[in-house]
């Protein structure tokens, strides 16, 4: 898809890098100026011998130019039939004994039997304990994360920890064994899946392992099968490997974070990057008109700023709180993004802490107040980007012993993990809106080494023009990305 078919449509990319570290000797090593821990090299390879070679599968999407240990293998998708090259007029959709129109039909209705696996309010917890974690501080400057796609990282941590670490990752994730959280997972990532033409909600997982380190083959072949994640392996800190990392990153994220992932890099030391990314792709219902749009002044907390205002008027649900009343856009494919308006006085920062809000954010829409009428909707358009290393956070959070050489166990991952611990966790985003959709992206990478008003009868005026929050979710309610907006920046 060329960067003129993607604009006006949601992107939303997370990607998710868990980087392992190993010590020969746990003591060894100081933080530099920064603060990052430095690590002496091994006395010794970590392991024994060099990953065993395979065959190469045959090219996919997934495959890239690199020694291969396990390949995830997507589901096949039914494309849309009216895509733009498609050569079918879009005039005619659901018109007469469309083949093409009833499979594409029939392969989303299937896809929602996974639900029964799980269910978005399992996730209370854990988007309750991370959201002012990760959203919270930002002191006037814009936040952003996706909970959906930490989850999903640490799910696969958890594949390749043990003992109290699995234990502790468990506990902040809200599951109480494994094979229910491969259950969980593997039903969100199949009753999200979607790239079909129309949009895209793509999961995808992988990871780089150091050629001298000898990897346990089941835990890959399961991380394949439960996880969609390829692994591959070569020559960590090499310039070859960096580049093979930074390509499969931009590709699965649209090149959305291309100058953040271009600036990665792997260490020698490093034993292994757990990378996900989350891909997501819609356009509005009911776009903005282009002619409509105007200059507007946007009230930022230090000051105003000029900015452009989408301007939409249109029937639809108007919702209220204590402390503050959101609207929510729809997404042609389903799902929606939600805009959270706090009260006046109230920063987005404070709603973070208010109970209303969560659940708000993960009620999809079932919220006892709400009224349907014509919402006179002033939007901001909006491009931010945040980044943060998220290590720390995970640790006050309780996830504290995977981080500890000492104390952190990877025998699933490896035949000879002595040493081996998570050296950094980093997460990135971004978020761009704009008349006929948005796009966003995001990774994280680890490392181891007043009451508001009810409205008038008829007609309410929504006006964006202030900090506040949003979140993307899926057509399940799935909460794929939150964020503050302090400063559109357009």
């Amino acid at each position: 898809m060329d960067n003129k078919k993607t604009i006006g449509m949601i992107a939303a990319v997370l990607a998710v890098a868990v980087l392992f570290c190993a010590c020969a000797n746990p003591a060894v090593g100081s933080p530099d100026a920064t603060g990052t821990q430095t690590l002496a090299s091994p006395t010794e390879p970590v392991g024994t011998t060099e990953a065993p070679p395979v065959q190469e599968p045959p090219l996919d999407p997934q495959v890239i130019d690199a020694h291969t240990l396990a390949l995830a293998q997507y589901p096949e998708m039914v494309k849309y039939p009216y895509m733009a090259d498609s050569g079918n007029d879009p005039n005619t959709f659901g018109m007469g004994d469309d083949d093409a129109l009833t499979q594409w039909t029939l392969s989303l209705r299937e896809q929602t039997q996974y639900r029964d696996d799980y269910d978005v309010q399992e996730l209370r917890g854990f988007i309750k304990a991370t959201l002012p974690k990760f959203l919270g501080g930002a002191e006037g400057e814009n936040a952003l994360y996706s909970p959906i796609n930490i989850y999903m990282a640490l799910a696969m941590l958890a594949e390749t920890a043990d003992g109290e670490g699995r234990a502790q990752i468990l506990d902040l994730m809200g599951v109480s064994d494994m094979d229910t959280l491969r259950t969980r997972v593997n039903a969100i990532w199949n009753a999200n899946y979607r790239d079909d033409g129309m949009a895209k909600t793509l999961f995808a997982n992988s990871l780089w392992l150091n050629e001298n380190v000898i990897f346990r083959q089941e835990t890959l072949d399961l991380l394949a099968q439960k996880y969609f994640a390829s692994s591959y392996y070569g020559a960590m800190g090499s310039e070859q490997m960096d580049q093979l990392l930074h390509n499969w990153m931009n590709e699965q994220t649209d090149n959305l974070l291309k100058n953040q992932i271009d600036e990665l890099k792997l260490d020698p030391d490093t034993v292994a990057a757990l990378v996900s990314t989350l891909c997501f792709h819609a356009k509005w219902d009911y776009g903005f008109s282009k002619s409509n749009t105007k200059d507007g002044v946007f009230h930022a907390l230090d000051g105003d700023e000029p900015c452009r205002m989408m301007y939409q008027s249109e029937p639809g649900n108007y919702y209220w709180a204590d402390h503050f009343s959101a609207i929510g856009q729809t997404f042609e494919s389903g799902g929606r993004m939600w805009f959270l308006l706090p009260d006046e006085g109230v920063t987005p920062e404070e709603l973070l802490n208010d109970p209303q809000t969560l659940s708000f954010l993960l009620s999809n829409g079932a919220w006892e107040n709400q009224k349907y009428l014509t919402v006179n909707k002033q939007i901001v358009k909006f491009d931010i980007e945040a980044q943060i290393n998220a290590s720390l956070i995970l640790q006050d959070l309780g996830v504290t012993d995977v981080f500890d050489p000492e104390k952190a166990d990877f025998s699933p991952l490896a035949l000879n993990p002595k040493g081996f611990f998570v050296e950094k966790v980093l997460h990135g985003a971004r978020v761009v809106t704009d008349e006929e959709g948005c796009k966003a992206a995001a990774y994280t990478i680890v490392m181891v080494e007043a009451t508001a008003a009810m409205p008038p009868e008829d007609e309410a005026d929504f006006i964006l023009d202030r900090p506040f929050i949003f979140a993307i979710t899926g057509t399940d309610g799935l909460p794929l990305f939150i964020g503050i907006v302090n400063h559109p920046n357009v």
